[in-house]
């Protein structure tokens, strides 16, 4: 065998373990990309705030409730602090370490042992204040109306549901004085419903204390059912 043949099939050899090496390659599963606590934030109808650091925040910048909340809250509830983070007195050096631990918090990906933690943590200190109806109405499921005499059928559900959930005793909320249903007639139990949800509507992500407890009740007992 000529030495040119002898090239030429050392080659193609080396070619085809080249190919056949591209061909393992491509047909392995491409790992998909890990969410962040930010992007699952957002997927959740949450606004991150700024973390420009060099900003100084005006007077009416949300930064500046979170910050009075912050102190506030973590004054005598510990649960609430990011890490060991107590704040400076001075409001824009405090502002700043909330960026810096936020824009940490916020990295966080998804398969990581503290993620939820963190984002509960993120969800009240490093995103928008925002109400929880208005919240729920982001996501497509708004709160019903507790004022007038609108969405009757949706109320009466929501009761029904409220009493099997007595009956078997399962989670209820908090503030409802229940009475027994006379002739299939839940005004009474609508309206206790109606008084819980008014107290719990306007409840802000930043400063309520119970907010994800809340959250849960009023997507629960306060919207219509699906």
């Amino acid at each position: 065998m000529s030495s040119a043949l002898k090239g030429g099939l050392a080659l193609g050899g080396v070619g085809a373990a080249a190919g056949g090496g591209y061909l393992i390659h491509s047909s392995l599963p491409k790992e998909e990309p890990k969410t962040s606590l930010a992007s699952k934030l957002e997927e959740d109808k949450f606004t991150p705030l700024n973390l420009d650091t060099s900003k100084t925040e005006n007077q009416n910048s949300p930064w500046k409730k979170i910050l009075s909340s912050y102190k506030s809250l973590t004054a005598s509830k510990t649960e609430f602090k990011i890490g060991n983070l107590s704040l400076k007195s001075d409001d824009n050096k405090g502002i700043n370490q909330l960026k810096d631990a936020c824009s940490d918090l916020l990295k966080t990906l998804e398969d990581s042992s503290n993620f939820a933690s963190n984002y509960k943590l993120a969800s009240r200190w490093c995103v928008e204040p925002i109400s929880i109806s208005s919240l729920l109405s982001k996501r497509g499921t708004p709160h019903l109306n507790t004022t007038e005499s609108e969405d009757t059928e949706a109320w009466t559900a929501l009761a029904k549901k409220y009493e099997e959930h007595k009956k078997t005793n399962k989670e209820l909320m908090d503030g409802v004085s229940w009475t027994e249903v006379s002739n299939t007639d839940y005004t009474a139990n609508i309206n206790q419903i109606k008084s819980a949800c008014n107290t719990r509507k306007d409840k802000s992500s930043h400063d309520d204390e119970a907010f994800e407890k809340h959250l849960r009740e009023v997507q629960t007992w306060c919207t219509a059912i699906k």
